[in-house]
Formats: C-alpha cells, structure tokens, sequence
C-alpha cells in the first residue's frame, strides 16, 4: 500500500475514534507509531496528532509544519491553524482555514464540526472599529483622557496580537492566507502534478523488474550534433547496472546515467548498492539525483527502499557527508572505499550472500581509480555452487597488476578510454586509461572467456568497431597456438547481457543469442547506438 493510502486511511479511522473515545484514539496513534517507527516523518505527524486530540493546538501545529512530505500534509496544517485562531478568538480567520481543511477531506467530521459551529457565531467587528465608531458618534467625550489612552493602547495591543498571529501561521505554513491568487494556484497545480508522476513512478517500479543477472551497459555517446565541435562532447558517459538474485548495483553514475537507465525500462527501486570506483566528477555525476529521487519516493511509500553506498576515498569526503540518512534505515549505509597497501590481499565487502565485491589499486595514491571484482555465486544444475567472477576496469592505465587481480575472471568489463597512433601500434601505453596497447595486452595476459570494450571517449572519432575487430585480429595472429580464444564485443547503452549465459539480447525482438553469434552494427552512422542482432534476423 503506498504511503498516500495509509494516511488516507489513517485520516478516517482517527476521525471515527474521536467522536467516540479519545482513549481509544490515543492509543490508536500509538499503534500507529510502532508501525511506522522506520519513518521520521511519520512519527512527527503522529507526535502532532497526539498534541492535536490532547487540545495541545500550536505544539500539533508545530509539528505538522515539519512533515511537508508527507501526503495531505495541508489538512493537519489547515486543520490546526483553525483551532490556533478560534484559541486566538480570531473566528472569521479560523473559518477560512477549517473550509480549507474540509476542501481536502469534504467527509471529515471533525472539520465539519468545526466549521459549524464557527459558522454559527456572528462574525465580530474588530475592536478597532468599535472605538473608531464610537469616537465618530462623540461618545468619546463622555471618556476621560486616562480612560481614552487606555482604551487605545487595549486597540493596539489587540492588533499587535492578531497581526503576530497572521505572521506566525503565514510564515510558519508558507503559503499567503489567500489560496486563490493565480502564482499559488499554478504552483499548486504543479505540485499535484509532481506528485501523481511519483505515484505512477512506484506503481511502475511495482511492476516492472530487470532482466534476471543481467548487466546493462549505460554507457554511451551524446545524441546531439554538437559533439563533432567538442572533444568533450564526443565523451562517453553514462555507467553501469546489473542484477543479480535480485539485488541491483550501480556503478560509476555518470552524466546521463539516470536517462539511459530509465530508457532501459529500471526504476530508482532496481539500484540496492552504488559503487564509484573513481574520484573524476564524470564517474559520479547523477549519484546525488539517486540519492534524491530514492529520498523522494520514500516519503510518499511506506516500505523504506535503502541504498548503500561505496564510494572512492576522494568522492567519500567530498560527498558522503550530503548523503545523510533521512530514516532509520538509512544509518550507516555510506561507506569509503579505503586501500590499505599493507595488506596483501584484496578488500572485500559482501553485498548480498552471492554477491562479494573485491576492490583494489594499481598504485599508492588513495585518490586513484579502483579496480572492482564481483563473484557472483549461483546454485549449478547438479546443486552445488558456482562463482562467476567479474573484473571492472574503469579510468585505469594499464599495469602489469592487472593480470595478478584479475586473474580469475571469466569476464572482463574493460574501460577503453581515448587513443593515439603510439598506442594503436602497441608502441607506448596511454597513462589514465587502457587504450588499445592495454586492452591487447589485458588479453594476452588474462585470456578471459569475455570482454566487454566500453568507455570510448571519441576523441579520434567513433572508433569502436574498427578498435575491436583490429584486437581480435591481432590475437589471432600473435596467439594462434591457444586453446581458447577470448569473445571481445563493443557495448554501450542499451547493451544488456546475461552474465551467467553470455547471451546478449539482440534487435529489434529483444531474443537473447550468444555473444559468439551476435553481429553488430551501428544504427545510424557515426557515434550513433550499436545494434546486436542474431544470425536469424539476416540474411
């Protein structure tokens, strides 16, 4: 049930217990909050609730004002404000709040008494008015001066009084006592507007899941022509997301992340973890609109969704601080990707019980990109476990190291990064990622049943067909005596591969075929998405 229903319900059952027993009520609300103990904004509803039904009105009010998240929020505020001004013997004000409580909850009984019985009085005239008519008709003078100053300063300690009131409630609600003003009118419409799409973002998180130990490449190249003028915006971006036994983990959210995960059919409730293994702004762009999106969604669902998240020493100080935790929950759930070189084996933090992460480094600077290993374990027909190991190489120059912890992989995820003509003709390497004189010799050294060449900057045109044929060509021709014979594909967004099958899902009827049998093909000229089809879909 989402978080609007149960306070919709909430709203009722409270009202149907306050024209009976307040004991009952009372203890209903403590029932209430041993349910939704996980969710602070909850609890300070009911603690406002609690004051509300105890006539503790301003201390309620104090209260509601802070749970501007949760849905129908506006009915406590409204609803408390009334009986604050009719407490203030501001009557006429309390009718204007109580009919706009009732506008919200029209069936409300308390608020329907409420306005009754306000209605019912005669609308005082202001004190004020009352002296300035009785100065007008001459009785004044019947007054002495002592009894006329006095009288004045009663007026303007009255007004003084009321004029605080309007600024308490106005500033403490912000929103003008007047509701029909066009700007609040559009803003509010606005509002409801953003909250139906957040309602029909969870029913759609509800009902869509990803594709079964999958990982989905979101990497990819911009779709505007500017790129051609910029090498920066020839630059792919974008990152990472697979799911395994039902656990989804993000890596690197880069700029665009969050548009070709969406594309990809995955909501916000798919990520369980986020991984950043390097410290450059364009690893890590959309991590905080994660963050924000999930806090969102939490606050209109009653079932938490937490995320934890490990980030890269650098980005762990310069970001962990901004993802505090807004539930109980949430406590504990940002973690630092330290690597300590006394040690002699890699750092491990277990995600799920199939899932372990391994992280390491190629050098002494803790700033420097991670390499990341996941052993995914799963159950093999005959029952007994299985672990397939996958290596994550994003941002890195390479290191002979490499070979040494990435020894075990059965797949590889290697990042390209740029090239030159020294690095094309394995003459030097490229020092901040792996190139081609890198990504050969990942080959040669590991000899992985797969791997996946991604992170293609565009710096010297969209070279990722041409760059991975010319590998495959060449360790064919330098290690024609191996056994095995590694499978090297291009991938970018809205690449998605089956990490237990090796099965990439082709074009254009979503049919997953081996990856030793798919054929690739760029969709529309340069730098535009590839296309992997299967042998049955051409001629």
């Amino acid at each position: 049930m989402h978080l609007h229903e149960e306070i919709q319900n909430y709203i009722k059952k409270s009202d149907q217990l306050q024209l009976n027993n307040r004991d009952e009520l009372l203890s209903f609300i403590s029932e209430q909050k041993e349910k939704w103990n996980s969710h602070s904004q909850l609890i300070t509803l009911l603690n406002g609730e609690e004051a509300f039904y105890q006539d503790n009105y301003e201390t309620a009010l104090k209260n509601y004002i802070k749970v501007k998240e949760v849905p129908h929020s506006d009915f406590f505020c409204y609803r408390a404000s009334a009986c604050v001004s009719r407490q203030n013997q501001q009557l006429e004000k309390a009718l204007q709040f109580a009919q706009k409580a009732l506008s919200i909850y029209p069936e409300n009984s308390f608020t329907k008494h409420l306005v009754t019985e306000l209605q019912i009085h005669e609308t005082p005239h202001s004190y004020e008015n009352d002296f300035a008519k009785q100065f007008l008709l001459g009785k004044s003078e019947e007054m002495t001066d002592q009894e006329i100053a006095k009288e004045r300063q009663e007026v303007q300690k009255s007004l003084i009084e009321e004029r605080m009131t309007d600024s308490y409630l106005t500033d403490k609600l912000q929103a003008p006592l007047k509701s029909d003003y066009p700007l609040i009118h559009h803003i509010k419409e606005f509002e409801q507007r953003l909250a139906d799409h957040f309602m029909t973002y969870l029913d759609l998180s509800e009902s869509q899941r990803p594709h079964e130990r999958c990982l989905y490449v979101l990497n990819g190249f911009p779709s505007e022509d500017a790129y051609l003028f910029s090498e920066q915006g020839r630059k792919s971006t974008g990152g990472y997301f697979f799911e395994w036994d039902g656990v989804g983990i993000a890596i690197n959210p880069g700029h665009n992340f969050l548009k070709h995960f969406h594309e990809q059919g995955l909501t916000i409730r798919d990520i369980d973890c986020v991984i950043v293994t390097d410290s450059a702004p364009h690893t890590h762009t959309d991590l905080k609109e994660i963050y924000s999106l999930n806090y969102h969604l939490n606050c209109l669902d009653s079932k938490q969704h937490v995320i934890r998240y490990y980030l890269n020493h650098q980005v762990f100080q310069q970001e962990g601080c901004q993802l505090e935790p807004h539930f109980k929950e949430e406590r504990n759930t940002v973690f630092s990707l330290d690597v300590f070189h006394d040690l002699s084996e890699d750092e491990a933090f277990p995600l799920h019980e199939t899932i372990k992460m391994r992280y390491f480094s190629t050098t002494e600077k803790k700033d420097d990109p991670l390499g990341v290993i996941f052993e995914l374990t799963r159950t093999s027909a005959t029952g007994h476990p299985e672990v397939i190991t996958i290596g994550l190489i994003s941002q890195m120059g390479w290191s002979p190291l490499l070979a040494h912890h990435l020894s075990q992989c059965s797949i590889v995820i290697a990042g390209f990064g740029e090239t030159n003509e020294e690095d094309c003709q394995c003459l030097q390497y490229p020092s901040n990622c792996l190139g081609y004189f890198g990504s050969f010799s990942l080959l040669e050294e590991l000899t992985p049943q797969l791997v996946i060449c991604t992170e293609f900057d565009g710096k010297k045109g969209d070279i990722r067909l041409e760059a991975v044929s010319q590998l495959r060509q060449e360790f064919l021709q330098a290690n024609y005596t191996v056994r095995h014979t590694p499978i090297v594909i291009p991938m970018d967004q809205h690449g998605i591969i089956n990490l237990h099958t090796q099965e990439i899902c082709c074009y254009p009827d979503n049919t997953f075929t081996h990856a030793t049998q798919v054929r690739i093909a760029r969709s529309d000229g340069e730098f535009s998405e590839l296309r992997y089809m299967s042998p049955s879909d051409l001629i």
